[in-house]
């Protein structure tokens, strides 16, 4: 906490021995920072702030000492912001490699030590919990759909589980989770079990509502990955139990009923509804809470597996947002013919033929893995009825295009919120006028601690010059820059040729692909209008934005008639 106006640099940490360099911590403001400890017998530790190799404040720290074999918590570097995070496992009482992963989703105001603790220990699998990175947090969505894949593949590699054997599951905000990662990446996971859990912004909390006009469908397209329905089909290649109280008084039974309703043609969808029991229960003697840790679920995962990429023979896939989810097993989307809409694909590969049969909507260019095939030889492709002409790159895959000059920046940008997806910094200006430099960087400290408390988050933020000076420390990071349209150096750059033109008065949030990573700007035509970005919620789950938005000032009192532009870039060159 640096409760002085100067920023605070040349900052380390010494515990137990071991130095840490850390961040900046701005003027006026609070960051979490990381810091390695040495392993010791009692987990006891005196932590020394210095600046400038001068203590400067000293805190006793006790850690619990934990054994492997018992739950416990996982620390790590996260790649979405560089912030220290954690996951909980409770582990297999057969510690080795080759087992199951089941990937458990917490409910809301629970932590994942919680949730993993929530669970008898598995004599055939690790139950690994992550964070969400609060016990709010995104609701899964977001920064916390992040964090649960990030903690995936990290878990997957420490326990070396079976690629085949991994599985979803988790209770209230967490069972919504499970229909929300489940139905986006249903190459991902053998089976889901959602408990609890509501499916979607729409049917539990009516979700956001707009206008039928080109904005309107604009900003409703932006919010196409919460819309769990609207990709339904997806869950339709894999088991799914769905598990609710009877008497839930916090998450309607009515939201299990309805996706029941909603997969009639399910031919794996089994069914629970406790009678009489409320959102969280524990009818059974057995270890584990048994709203979640559920015999039967088990008994289902042990009978599915993700099956291997040529054993797969069709594919059934929509999705909206590249950027979030563009694959299901041997067929990747990427490009769109209008971005943000839901793509849709039915794909059948006859390998003896070297053939795949493709039927899409909302597809411009797409790329088939070719491992399904047999032999050697042409890769025939017919897409809607007609044969079309593929390029085999050489590497396993082959690909499509059906439209030319289509654009496969989409993989990384669909909506301002792709910004997040990589170790994101945050760039104030250095020029333009006193007041603009002032707002920027009051702006980017409050969305620097934003991301911290909602987020468990912590963010470098640094100058324009700074960037220029080491522009190579920067240029594997998604950036946020901020300030008026010529007073920030990126921003300037970043608005040549795009359709933001400094003429234009408003607030505007553009993000795009450069250098193959993505930038975002935060900016306004003047000091007029910049106080007013502050009002555009970044962190906030079931709030969308796509590529590029456009506020006049009046939209804090006449709301989407204040929405001057918003829209995607064009998915085709």
């Amino acid at each position: 906490r640096n409760a002085s106006e100067t920023d605070a640099d040349n900052l380390t940490i010494d515990a137990g021995g071991t130095t840490t360099k850390i961040g900046r911590v701005m003027g006026m403001s609070v960051r979490k920072v990381g810091f390695e400890v040495k392993p010791n017998a009692d987990g006891k530790y005196i932590v020394n702030l210095k600046r400038a190799g001068k203590t400067v404040d000293t805190l006793p720290l006790t850690l619990r000492v934990r054994d492997k074999q018992t739950s416990h918590k996982r620390t790590f570097v996260s790649q979405i912001d560089g912030s220290i995070q954690y996951y909980a496992v409770q582990p297999s009482l057969r510690d080795a490699p080759g087992q199951a992963l089941f990937l458990s989703l917490h409910g809301a105001s629970v932590e994942g030590l919680g949730q993993a603790e929530s669970y008898s220990q598995k004599s055939w699998g690790y139950v690994v919990s992550p964070t969400n990175r609060r016990p709010y947090g995104f609701n899964w969505e977001d920064i916390g759909r992040l964090d649960a894949l990030e903690v995936l593949e990290l878990a997957k590699k420490r326990y070396q589980t079976d690629p085949a054997q991994t599985y979803l599951t988790g209770h209230s905000m967490g069972g919504h989770g499970t229909y929300h990662l489940g139905v986006l990446y249903p190459d991902k996971f053998a089976a889901i079990a959602p408990c609890s859990g509501w499916i979607s912004y729409f049917s539990y909390a009516n979700g956001a509502t707009y206008p039928d006009t080109p904005v309107g469908n604009a900003l409703k397209r932006a919010m196409g990955a919460s819309d769990t329905l609207s990709m339904k089909s997806n869950f339709l290649n894999k088991p799914m139990l769905l598990m609710h109280g009877e008497a839930d008084d916090n998450v309607p039974v009515t939201e299990a009923r309805n996706m029941r309703k909603e997969l009639p043609d399910h031919k794996m969808l089994y069914w629970h509804e406790e009678k009489g029991a409320g959102h969280w229960y524990d009818t059974d003697d057995e270890p584990g809470a048994g709203c979640q840790d559920f015999a039967p679920i088990f008994d289902m995962f042990a009978r599915a597996r993700i099956p291997k990429v040529n054993e797969v023979r069709d594919i059934d896939f929509k999705t909206p947002n590249l950027a979030i989810s563009n694959k299901a097993y041997w067929f990747k989307i990427n490009t769109q013919d209008e971005a943000g809409s839901l793509s849709s694909v039915k794909a059948t590969v006859f390998p003896g033929l070297r053939k795949f049969v493709v039927t899409s909507t909302n597809v411009a260019s797409f790329s088939l893995d070719l491992s399904p095939l047999n032999g050697t030889g042409k890769v025939n492709v017919e897409v809607n009825g007609k044969a079309v002409s593929v390029n085999d790159l050489g590497n396993g895959w082959a690909k499509v295009e059906l439209v030319k000059g289509a654009n496969e920046n989409q993989a990384l940008l669909t909506g301002f919120k792709s910004v997040f997806n990589n170790h994101v910094t945050l760039v104030i200006p250095t020029g333009g006028s006193n007041s603009v430099q002032k707002w920027a960087r009051n702006k980017a400290r409050y969305d620097a601690e934003q991301l911290w408390y909602i987020g468990n988050g912590s963010v470098d933020v640094i100058s324009d010059k700074e960037y220029f000076a080491t522009p190579k420390r920067y240029n594997h990071r998604n950036l946020i820059v901020y300030g008026d349209q010529l007073g920030n150096g990126l921003t300037s750059i970043l608005h040549k040729g795009e359709r933001m033109s400094p003429r234009q008065s408003g607030i505007f949030f553009v993000a795009s692909v450069h250098d193959g990573r993505v930038i975002g700007s935060i900016a306004a035509s003047d000091e007029n209008y910049v106080r007013y970005a502050d009002r555009v919620p970044l962190f906030t789950a079931g709030a969308a934005l796509p590529d590029y938005l456009q506020l006049n000032k009046s939209f804090l009192i006449e709301g989407m008639k204040g929405v001057q532009n918003a829209g995607f870039w064009s998915p085709v060159e």
